[in-house]
This record gives structure tokens, C-alpha cells and sequence, in this order.
């Protein structure tokens, strides 16, 4: 691994600290948005998976450029000095924005998506078989699904939350594999009076999931405090405790914020940060400096790095902090991949229509 930076963020109320380094670039100029990622093993090795994803490489949105979607599969061995290859095989389509889980069985799963054509709902398995990728068609997600997130809670896979480009749903679901080559899934529901939304953040702690913020799209055109381009920003957290089934609403965020990397990060007894994201405010306020292209642009300053912390047992938010940005930036619609001990932040959007091949690693340590 090339180590590119070692900042500490230490916080008295999170039982711990983290230290941030970098793996190598991805081997794309662009970067993707939107990627599948997770990590495999084969015996004692094991491998980043990042694959698919979505970017602008002719030109950016405001000069009219197209998005284009990709197929590639990309591979870094977890070991000292290593690099990325590409894989010989692709993706069955060309996908992003989907969901991902890493499982401790040493696969992972990449869910749905979308692309050109619409959302999607295949269920992809992951592994590796002498040194090469391996990918196996387990069925399909119970509806098309885009932008929701994903988790393991006590060995069980977790989906929901996201749309189908016109509409957000309201509902999350469980995997079950009664056969290794299929899949069934049973609704857990969704917290009563909460909207849909895409782009949110999913977390794990103690046993239970949690659910923070996103967007949903606007129902009018009424302006609204956390409202702007038909899409309303959400601040409602809720709590999912899988054991009774029920529903909890939390402590809203700070501010409505979207698009954060997903998931958030377990450290020390009882917090979840939140790595940045999007507030409505911060949009609000570039699309004021550049109103002509509604705030993007290569003026764009990035997307604000600032990390919040919720406190599971007080049920608080506080601010933790922020990503450290010396020559790298804050990503957003990207997943979070959890690995022995550290978390890895591949790619990502760093400001609208840009992207980046970034790959940020973090140590979590916790103090004595």
C-alpha cells in the first residue's frame, strides 16, 4: 500500500480515533460515481472489488456533457505494495449507483442499480477462484431498485430504501438463501409516516440498523426550507431492531443532508459517524455563486468533508470533525467497504459532475 497521508481525528466522545491513509488510484482517469465495492477472499488473501459506476468523461454536465455508465471490474490485492488490475471478465450490463454487502463467508453481493435503461434488480455474488473473478446470477431483488442502501445485521443481509427513478420507495427487505444459487427476501417494513427516499446512509451498532437523512423528490413545486430542484433533503433518523421488528424514530440530524458515503462508521461503544454528504444549505449557496449552471462548475469548492457522530445510547448528534483534504476530497455516492479493522472509501463524485480515483483507508483505533 502507498501511504499518502496520516491525519488523526481524536474525539473525547467517541472512544476512539481514526487514521486516515491512502491505497492506490484507481486506474482510471475519471473516477466512477456510484460504484459496487466490497472485498473478497481466496485462502489467506483477500481482494478490493470496485466495479461499475458512472461518470462524465467527454465533457462535464454544464457543457452539455453525457453520462456514461461502465462494466469494468477492478482488483487490489489487500497486501503491502500492491496495485490495481483490471479483470477479465465484466459485468453482465453496464450499472451504477446499486448496492453493495461484504460478506464474512469472504464473498460479496452487488444489488440492482441502474443505468440508460432504468433501474435494475439482479443480485450479483462475487468471489474469487484461482486468483481470477468469479461472478454468479443469484436471482433478483423483489422490485427494481436504485440509490437505497444496503448492510449485514447479525449475519443477515439487509436492502431498502431507494426508487425506481420515478418514485422513492418505503419499504426494506431481508435476504434469505434456502438454495446457495437463489434467493428469497421477507419485507421488515418501513418506520410509519417516514417518506421515501434515495441517497441516505445506513449504519450498524449493537445488533440494530439505523437509517440517516437522504432526499426524496418534491411532491410540489411550494418552496420549502430544505427544498431545491424538486428534490427535498431529509434530516429523520430511525432504528430498526431486528429482533422485535419494530421501528424507532431518533433524534433528527443537525442539518438535511444526502448522499454521504454509505455506511456509516462504528467506533468505540456507541457512535456512528457520518462522513460528509450533501446539506441543502451548502447547494443552496452554489447555485447562488454560479446560478448560470446552477451552481457547478470547476469553481465548485468540493463537497463539505465535516463528519458527524450519533451517540446510540444518548441519541445525539455532535460534530466530529472532518475528512482530512490535504490533496484529496470529501466523495460522495459512494459506498463504504469494511475491512480487518479499517474502512475504505473508493472513488467517488467530489463535486457535481466530477469524480475521482481516490481510494482513502482509514485505521480505527481505539483508545486503552
Amino acid at each position: 500500500m502507498r501511504l499518502f497521508l496520516a491525519f488523526w481525528i481524536l474525539g473525547m466522545a467517541l472512544g476512539g480515533a481514526l487514521e486516515w491513509d491512502r491505497l492506490p488510484d484507481l486506474p482510471d482517469r475519471e473516477g466512477f460515481a456510484g460504484v459496487f465495492s466490497g472485498v473478497v477472499s481466496e485462502g489467506e488473501e483477500d481482494f478490493l472489488i470496485v466495479a461499475g459506476g458512472a461518470n462524465f468523461p467527454d465533457g462535464r454536465p454544464w457543457e452539455d456533457g453525457k453520462k456514461i455508465y461502465y462494466d469494468g471490474i477492478y482488483i487490489l490485492p489487500l497486501k503491502e505494495d500492491s496495485e490495481w488490475r483490471t479483470a477479465a471478465v465484466k459485468l453482465p450490463i453496464k450499472v451504477a449507483y446499486g448496492m453493495s454487502v461484504t460478506l464474512k463467508s469472504g464473498q460479496c453481493l452487488f444489488m440492482g442499480g441502474k443505468n440508460e435503461a432504468g433501474s435494475r434488480a439482479e443480485v450479483l455474488e462475487f468471489s474469487m477462484a484461482s486468483g481470477k473473478v468469479k461472478i454468479t446470477d443469484i436471482g433478483n431483488l423483489p422490485r427494481v431498485m436504485a440509490e437505497g442502501v444496503a448492510a449485514v445485521v447479525n449475519g443477515e443481509v439487509l436492502v431498502g430504501s431507494g426508487g425506481d427513478g420515478a418514485e422513492t420507495q418505503r419499504e426494506f427487505f431481508k435476504m434469505a438463501r434456502p438454495d446457495p444459487m437463489g434467493v428469497e427476501w421477507k419485507s421488515l417494513g418501513w418506520p410509519e409516516g417516514a417518506r421515501g427516499r434515495m441517497y441516505s446512509v445506513a449504519g450498524v451498532k449493537g445488533g440494530k440498523f439505523y437509517l440517516f437523512g437522504g432526499r426524496d423528490f418534491a411532491k410540489s413545486e411550494e418552496k420549502k426550507v430544505n427544498r431545491i430542484f424538486g428534490l427535498d433533503f431529509l434530516k429523520d433518523c430511525w432504528e430498526l431492531d431486528l429482533s422485535s421488528g419494530m421501528w424507532k424514530r431518533l433524534a433528527d440530524l443537525p442539518e438535511a443532508r444526502s448522499a454521504a458515503p454509505s455506511m456509516a462508521v462504528p467506533i468505540g461503544a456507541s457512535s456512528l459517524l457520518m462522513l460528509g454528504g450533501v446539506p441543502v444549505d451548502f447547494w443552496r449557496a452554489q447555485v447562488a455563486a454560479r446560478p448560470e449552471i446552477n451552481g457547478q462548475g470547476m469553481e465548485h469548492p468540493g463537497f463539505p468533508a465535516s463528519i458527524l457522530s450519533y451517540n446510540t445510547v444518548a441519541d445525539q448528534w455532535t460534530e466530529a470533525g472532518s475528512l482530512p483534504l490535504k490533496g484529496t476530497f470529501a466523495p460522495v455516492t459512494t459506498p463504504v467497504v469494511f475491512w480487518d479493522g479499517k474502512v475504505i472509501i473508493p472513488t467517488g463524485e467530489i463535486k457535481p459532475g466530477v469524480r475521482s480515483p481516490q481510494v482513502l483507508i482509514v485505521e480505527m483505533e481505539e483508545r486503552k
